[in-house]
């Protein structure tokens, strides 16, 4: 059968300033004409009618929201799909039979699939295709095996066209800022919270995605307290400085600038890596020397500006590969990587500017002066005072911030002057996102650890 449980979208013709158009209307019940055109349209299609096939109004609906009216079958290969909003989205039978959300075909826990998909035939069709009038989901019975699959409209809706990464629970919304927006809403926590109420991290977390950067106050200002910090956020990533890293002045020839009193430039971390740390903790346990105050810049935001004002050089930053290394006694890393980093979509994704670790571009003669004026621009951008947020870490303040969106840097400082001591430490994004996913959901049985 192809029972349709939801008003047919009539199909009507207008002139609209001279122009037809076909409007959907789903109030409107189909004639006897237009019932025999679908049967026979089913029927061309290898479906089965079933007696009690009906067409009831959309106020049958128990609840509201986005769901389908009604189903057509596209020959042999699909259905498309007519919404409650007028719009249509196609779906292919193979595609379906493979996302089946059955507990058969995928774990209901782990949501894993256990559907093997090479074992689906590639000319799967389906016997019996309806829209429940209850919950407005696509029921499907397929032919080959009889196997019956329920798809929720909404989920189906969020898949089309979509990246699977937008199709989990929502994120917040990112939000750019410059001096007057951070300063104005300084996104910061109490330890206490993050450390003690599961509902004080899930504020932090969110906190952090959504402007880059949280300020985590009345932290202990004990050696190591920053990977208890880091770790209620999810694993410490290891690098080549460590689980955790020591920011004081060194004298040694070996050093990092970032041991010295020198400033340091506004900057992301390790580019020269083949992925960069995605989330890095730093907390102040001794601030007595004068100067060295900690800024922190938006990279998101100053990538938009550059691509309104400029968007020849947004391309430019965009689309050359730009290699960063750093070499020492213990390390020899090199990565290419643009300056800024773009999503399938354009949307900006990463930031990736370090000028100490950013070595010798190789670009055509009629690239360099360009790419030159585009840097430039965006690193005028980034040091203006009214772009920065400039904190005075004292002791006992830890910052987290996104090392692929927020750059950081400080003002110079004199060693003589009193003990400076940082301890630092990264995690990688995926492991932030994943507990940001895990925790914006409700309460529910976690899965087995070490099961793949």
């Amino acid at each position: 059968m192809f029972s349709r449980s939801w008003t047919i979208a009539h199909q009507q013709r207008r002139n609209v300033g001279g122009k037809q158009q076909t409007i959907l209307r789903k109030d409107v019940q189909p004639s006897l004409q237009q019932r025999v055109n679908w049967n026979a349209l089913c029927r061309n299609n290898g479906l089965q009618l079933s007696n009690n096939n009906r067409f009831l109004s959309t106020a049958a609906s128990a609840s509201k929201g986005i769901k389908p009216t009604f189903a057509v079958p596209q020959s042999h290969n699909g259905i498309k799909v007519v919404w409650n909003d007028n719009t249509t989205s196609e779906f292919h039978y193979i595609w379906l039979r493979d996302n089946c959300p059955c507990v058969s075909c995928k774990h209901p826990e782990t949501k894993q699939k256990l559907l093997d998909t090479p074992s689906i035939p590639l000319d799967i069709s389906a016997q019996n295709v309806e829209i429940d009038p209850t919950g407005g989901s696509l029921d499907v019975i397929w032919k080959n095996d009889g196997h019956k699959s329920k798809y929720d409209p909404l989920r189906l809706r969020e898949m089309v066209g979509g990246s699977s990464r937008h199709v989990k629970a929502k994120l917040p919304d990112i939000e750019v800022w410059d001096t007057t927006t951070i300063t104005k809403l300084l996104p910061e926590i109490q330890y206490s919270d993050i450390m003690t109420s599961e509902e004080g991290r899930l504020k932090w977390l969110r906190m952090l995605y959504k402007y880059g950067v949280a300020l985590v106050r009345n932290v202990p200002p004990k050696e190591n307290e920053v990977l208890n910090v880091g770790r209620r956020i999810s694993c410490i990533k290891e690098t080549t400085y460590g689980l955790l890293f020591d920011v004081v002045s060194k004298a040694t020839p070996d050093a990092h600038l970032a041991y010295t009193g020198r400033e340091l430039a506004h900057h992301t971390d390790m580019n020269y890596k083949e992925n960069s740390p995605g989330i890095q903790l730093l907390h102040s346990l001794k601030s007595e020397a004068t100067g060295g105050r900690s800024l922190f810049v938006d990279g998101f935001y100053v990538a938009e500006w550059l691509r309104k004002t400029d968007p020849s050089a947004f391309h430019l930053l965009t689309s050359v590969e730009v290699p960063f290394a750093i070499e020492s006694s213990n390390m020899d890393y090199f990565e290419e990587v643009p300056i800024i980093r773009l999503d399938k979509d354009g949307k900006v994704m990463e930031i990736h500017v370090n000028n100490r670790t950013m070595q010798t571009l190789r670009l055509p003669q009629q690239i360099v002066l360009p790419f030159y004026s585009a840097y430039r621009m965006l690193t005028e951008k980034i040091r203006e005072p009214a772009t920065e947020l400039q904190i005075d870490l004292r002791a006992g303040d830890l910052v987290v911030f996104n090392n692929r969106r927020v750059l950081h840097g400080r003002t110079a400082f004199d060693p003589s002057s009193g003990d400076r001591h940082l301890q630092g430490c990264y995690i990688d994004m995926d492991e932030f996102i994943s507990q940001l996913h895990v925790s914006s959901r409700p309460q529910q049985k976690a899965p087995q650890p070490g099961v793949m």
